[in-house]
């Protein structure tokens, strides 16, 4: 380009001053016509491995800038917020692209749009920077974080924990036929009527909906922080899912906005709760006394209570229903072999040898 101009200031044959005034100028022009040019030429698309995550799952992306133009773009730059992606880019050559690729992880459940893509660059002589952002069209649901840990062998070591498991599942009497769900025992699949109907069927007996676990979550809100509703969510799921394994079915009385009562008797179930989780907010107002007097009122006993912390009310409750409360916050005062504070939890997740592993739906 700078070749050009000195062609031009030596056909021109004015006076120097001139020369050099429509010499910048000529290179002004081409630069803001480098510009124009690349700019409709440079193009991004966002590409990830899956679309459904759970929390602190590392998510797999790919970002692939295409120049479509014959001039070289330089000094590009990718930026994706929602990703934490940054990343710089010195040269792509013409009709050539160019990869980015990447994890992310996210501390807290629901659903995210990522993107735009954003592309920012200048022409060689940094006169114009140009910038675009490329709509994105990829969602993904984050859900709550489930444990692959069992509950079970924990609870045997102590009276409280083994009275909680003291009534299995019914393996008599009548049943009702149902196709076969992710996650239910083999042990229930009725193998002659399978064969005839070409798919798994399974058996559940009737005086099974009798037999169970009742757990109290409290989702009040401004009595937990942000990591510490994520966390309750993780606790109520992975329970949950140890008792389903053994196939007890869990009842849930949710205090939040309004009360909430619900059984979770299968796979499907569970599946729906997941996905309710996924958005719910934390917006329950009761009080503590109130929460203690509606316990009674209703004849809830719960077995497990999810609670932020201790307080007066949940000892209360503690010492009522004689049951195991699992809390977010640590406190070395609290030496009660029922209550389960985090770094007792954690370390029954790393005794299974679960800690760093991720659910997976079947």
């Amino acid at each position: 380009m700078l070749l050009l101009v000195f062609l031009f200031i030596i056909l021109i044959g004015a006076q120097e001053f001139y020369s050099i005034f429509y010499g910048l100028a000529l290179i002004i022009l081409f630069d803001y016509l480098y510009s124009i040019y690349t700019r409709k030429g440079i193009s991004a698309v966002l590409f990830t491995t899956r679309k459904e995550i759970f929390r602190d799952e590392d998510l797999r992306y790919e970002i692939v800038a295409q120049n479509d133009t014959f001039l070289p773009v330089f000094n590009a730059a990718v930026l994706v917020k929602s990703l934490d992606a940054d990343c710089k880019i010195n040269y792509i050559g013409p009709f050539r692209q160019f990869t980015i690729e990447g994890s992310k992880s996210f501390e807290k459940r629901g659903k995210y749009e990522l993107g735009p893509v954003h592309i920012s660059s200048h022409e060689p002589f940094g006169l114009f920077r140009w910038h675009v952002d490329m709509t994105s069209q990829v969602h993904i649901t984050v859900f709550p974080k489930i444990y692959n840990s069992d509950f079970v062998p924990f609870l045997l070591r102590n009276d409280s924990g083994s009275r909680i498991l003291s009534r299995q599942q019914s393996t008599s009497g009548s049943y009702d036929i149902r196709k076969y769900m992710p996650g239910d025992n083999l042990k229930r699949v009725h193998w002659k009527l399978s064969a005839k109907q070409d798919e798994l069927m399974v058996k559940e007996y009737m005086d099974s909906a009798k037999n169970g676990v009742n757990i109290l979550f409290d989702m009040r809100k401004n009595i937990y922080d942000e990591k510490g509703e994520e966390e309750a969510l993780s606790l109520v799921l992975t329970i949950v899912d140890s008792f389903l394994k053994r196939d007890l079915k869990a009842e849930i009385l949710i205090i939040n906005d309004n009360i909430r009562y619900t059984t979770i008797r299968n796979r499907k179930d569970f599946k729906d709760m997941v996905d309710s989780f996924v958005e719910m907010k934390f917006e329950g107002i009761m009080k503590d006394d109130l929460l203690y007097r509606l316990l009674l009122s209703e004849g809830f006993e719960p077995k497990f209570i999810i609670a932020p912390e201790m307080s007066m009310t949940v000892f209360k409750m503690l010492d009522t229903f004689n049951c195991l409360v699992l809390t977010v916050v640590d406190n070395e005062n609290w030496q009660d072999e029922r209550i389960i504070t985090p770094s007792k939890w954690r370390g029954i997740f790393e005794e299974s040898k679960s800690q760093a592993d991720i659910y997976v739906f079947d």
